[in-house]
């Protein structure tokens, strides 16, 4: 399954690991492959007879070290025994303010797990975590170690592993971050695509196709001349699509990004393409990317008020 569609399937993929006195997390992230953080086996040597798994129906099965990135503090498990279900990882830019949710077992001794869920809350460099994530109803005054290596959900797919507790914070590390990992096993991965990249449907069409150096030059020239925007309008058929895919300026004009509302075979409803809200969001990841570089935070302001605001932004790339 490529997504999360009911928090049931998170429980179901996510297992309490048990080695010798330490306690943590870890779900399937192919029925026989389980992730964890790899600090709850930390040992001068892992004794693989001492790691045990305890699923859903309470049953405890073994596992064997597969690969260990000590760098990014993650662990894979493999196992004997196949689980029905396991998560989809996502490889995706954090947003600072999306919603998350997991599920995991942070009780030493105890059996039944804990959903959580929050918000996440800053991009952190320099630590083996690469975000950290609010909680709702977090205890500073107590511990929750044994959430490490819980899955981090957001938009129905995983986008993260919990490493460790800060006070009322958890450290997160991003798939992204531990990809090279993930791959050397042949673990599924989804990339999705950003809404200011060329869609992928058009990429191979777009090394093939014969440049229209005619239109080229008139475009550089419109937009020298206009200084605003200008409208390319053709019969369906004509290539309005595809040359404006393939546009490459040859002045000194810079391309902040294309949008298009029509793909072949699009995998994205026109409905959603040609919606207010997702030209909104467009335009604030485009400049929000050429500005800082990343993409900015998901807003929780009205629709006239990001307008406003997107003036603001228009100025400062000038």
């Amino acid at each position: 399954m490529n997504r999360i569609i009911n928090p049931q399937q998170i429980q179901s993929s996510t297992v309490k690991i048990i080695y010798k006195k330490e306690q943590g997390t870890g779900f399937f992230v192919t029925k026989s492959i389980i992730i964890t953080a790899y600090h709850t086996l930390l040992d001068m040597v892992i004794d693989e007879d001492s790691i045990q798994i305890i699923l859903n129906d309470y049953s405890i099965q073994k596992c064997r070290v597969l690969s260990i990135d000590e760098d990014n503090d993650i662990c894979l498990l493999s196992c004997e025994y196949e689980n029905q279900y396991y998560l989809p990882l996502n490889k995706i830019p954090i947003r600072i303010n999306e919603n998350w949710e997991s599920y995991g077992f942070p009780y030493q001794g105890e059996q039944e797990g804990l959903r959580i869920y929050g918000t996440i809350n800053q991009l952190v460099e320099n630590q083996k975590y690469d975000f950290t994530i609010n909680c709702h109803d977090i205890n500073t005054d107590y511990s929750y170690d044994g959430l490490s290596g819980s899955s981090v959900v957001s938009g129905n797919k995983v986008i993260g592993v919990i490493l460790k507790q800060l006070d009322d914070k958890i450290g997160v590390i991003s798939i992204s971050k531990i990809i090279d990992l993930l791959q050397k096993q042949n673990i599924p991965i989804q990339f999705e695509e950003s809404i200011n990249e060329i869609p992928k449907q058009l990429e191979d069409d777009i090394k093939n196709i014969i440049s229209n150096y005619d239109v080229i030059n008139r475009l550089d020239e419109s937009i020298k001349e206009s200084g605003n925007w200008i409208l390319l309008e053709g019969n369906p058929g004509t290539g309005k699509t595809f040359n404006v895919a393939s546009y490459t300026s040859e002045e000194e004009n810079v391309i902040l990004g294309k949008y298009f509302t029509k793909v072949p075979n699009d995998d994205k409803p026109k409905s959603l393409r040609i919606s207010k809200e997702y030209f909104l969001n467009w335009f604030e990841e485009t400049i929000s990317l050429t500005l800082t570089g990343n993409i900015p935070p998901r807003s929780n302001e009205t629709f006239n008020k990001r307008i406003e605001l997107l003036g603001y932004l228009f100025i400062e790339l000038g």
